[in-house]
């Protein structure tokens, strides 16, 4: 997967695309179609997202960090397209929460 971290208002968003694209086209995609363009490119990279597995029964007995349904996130690379770096670890958390957000209650 890649990704681009734009800058919306005052907040950074994520937006995660097949690595099939361009990180140009798909940052030329979304202002296209956003209701509110973003302002600036803060990061461009590549991603890679997983969710843990654990078995409902073991969960009560995890940390946070290994509960069933938590996505790992992490990134790298750069963006040649449009010569922007990824900043690893903090686009990896931005990723994470916008995705945590729309998990289905289920996984929660």
């Amino acid at each position: 997967m890649k990704y681009i971290i734009v800058k919306v208002n005052d907040a950074e968003v994520p937006i995660v695309f097949s690595s099939l694209i361009g990180h140009d086209a798909a940052a030329q995609g979304f202002k296209a179609i956003s209701k509110t363009p973003y302002s600036t490119i803060i990061a461009a990279g590549f991603c890679r997202i997983e969710a843990d597995d654990v078995e409902a029964g073991d969960a009560e007995n995890m940390a946070d960090s290994t509960m069933p349904g938590v996505l790992n996130v992490s990134c790298h690379g750069w963006s040649q397209s449009m010569d922007v770096k990824s900043r690893g670890e903090v686009d990896a958390e931005i990723i994470k929460r916008e995705l945590n957000r729309w998990k289905p209650s289920w996984m929660r």
